[in-house]
Order: structure tokens, then sequence, then C-alpha cells
């Protein structure tokens, strides 16, 4: 219990498979920085978007959006789940593909391999939802942001990120670790 500031080797008995989105007035990458004196493995899973506002115009938009949401929300669930368990061994063959072409596509390297699970998963999600009529976001401008919000990752885990308003995606391997 009074080991949790220490960066010792401990023996890890879990395997995680998720993707959890959070958002926050700090950067999880600076968090992490202060907690452990070598945050290199933590900050590789974790995915920092910087989701500035721009103006007050934008902050009202985005209020009604939220409200949207609330009203909206758990509506999707259902019918999304219920395609991935009707559609387990293609929604998987379809994934390993997707990752092949992330790596590929945005050239990660082995130390990336965490955001390149994160980056497949989420858009072989998106991808299934749009086929579900789920929403209508555009997979493709995705895949083209994704090009600078990789770079803006490379950067933010290479030097300490500074406290700025992100939205945070954090997961852990679809891998076993």
């Amino acid at each position: 219990r009074m080991e949790g500031a220490s960066n010792r080797e401990r023996t890890n008995t879990t395997s995680w498979r998720n993707i959890c989105i959070s958002s926050g007035n700090a950067s999880l990458y600076s968090l992490i920085s202060g907690i452990t004196s070598s945050p290199d493995g933590e900050n590789m899973r974790i995915f920092e978007v910087d989701a500035p506002i721009k103006s007050a115009s934008e902050t009202a938009k985005m209020g009604s959006k939220f409200i949207k949401l609330q009203e909206t929300y758990g509506h999707a669930g259902p019918r999304y789940i219920q395609y991935i368990l009707n559609n387990t061994e293609s929604v998987k063959k379809r994934l390993l593909a997707k990752l092949e072409y992330v790596i590929d596509k945005y050239t990660l390297v082995n130390k990336e391999r965490y955001w390149a699970d994160m980056i497949a998963a989420t858009l072989v999600g998106g991808e299934i939802a749009k086929e579900l009529d789920l929403h209508s976001f555009g997979i493709a401008e995705i895949e083209e942001w994704l090009k600078t919000g990789i770079k803006e990752a490379r950067r933010d885990t290479s030097v300490s990120a500074s406290t700025r308003v992100y939205l945070s995606i954090t997961y852990s391997s679809l891998a076993n670790n």
C-alpha cells in the first residue's frame, strides 16, 4: 500500500481490455509525471486530445450539445452491443485488420502499441456505429485528424505536457499485458 509512488516492479495479475474517456482541466501526462519518477510506460497508455474552447458562442453550442446527449443517453448502447455480440468473430477480424492498417498508416512503433489498439478499436467501433445509423460522423475526417493528434501525442509524451483543457482518452491494451 505504501509503495504507490515508487517505481518498483510489481506483479500484475490483472488484464484490462477497455477504453475510458474522461475530461479534465489538467493533463494526465503532467499528473502522472508528478506521481512517478519514470512515467514513460504510464504515459504511453494515455492518448490525450486537446479540445480548446475558442469563444463564448462555441462554449454555448457545446453546452446545448451536452444537454442533448444527456436526454438521449443510453439509447444506442443496446443496439451496438447486440451487434457486437451477434457478430463477435467478424468484429475481431475487422479489428485485427484495422490494427494492421493503423500501425502502417500512422507508422506507429512498438512503444505506441497501446495507441494503435485504442485507435483501431475506436475506428472500428465508429464504423460499426455509423453502419447502424447511430451517428453521422465522418470516419475519414477522424482518420485525417489522427495525423495531427498522433504528432501532438508524441510531442506531449516526450516532454511533460503543460496544464491545459484536455479530453483524455485512456486505455489498456486489447491484447493481454
